[in-house]
């Protein structure tokens, strides 16, 4: 199934609305796949041109590595997920949309890795959401 999400930096505001897949906390933290809910993104800021760092839920970020560059993500009013589930685990769940003036860019999510909170702190300055 194809569900976009289109994800503004006005949506910020709903970041208390975060919701975790099912299972006990030991179950998760001993999970490799930290997945998230693509209607629980919050915010998002380009590292680079292959890197997207998201916001989930209040205080949750997770690191999307991009297949192919996809440049000016940051100059987008916001950007979309086509996933094929609800949650995303794997960069094969989702596709990142990025709306420009001719038509959506379509940009291949590689990796998904969820930061730990002094990652999450390091990230530079601009790329953190």
């Amino acid at each position: 199934m194809i569900r976009p999400v289109c994800v503004a930096l006005a949506l910020a505001s709903l970041s208390g609305c975060a919701a975790t897949p099912s299972g006990s906390a030991t179950a998760q933290a001993s999970d490799p796949r930290q997945c998230f809910s693509s209607r629980n993104v919050s915010s998002y800021a380009q590292q680079d041109d292959r890197t997207v760092n998201i916001r989930v839920g209040a205080g949750a970020f997770y690191q999307l590595g991009l297949l192919t560059d996809c440049p000016d993500i940051t100059f987008s009013r916001g950007i979309a997920f086509s996933s094929r589930t609800d949650f995303v685990c794997s960069g094969i769940d989702v596709t990142l949309i990025v709306p420009e003036a001719l038509g959506p860019r379509r940009c291949l999510v590689r990796t998904v890795r969820r930061l730990s909170p002094e990652e999450a702190d390091a990230l530079p300055r601009g790329a953190k959401p």
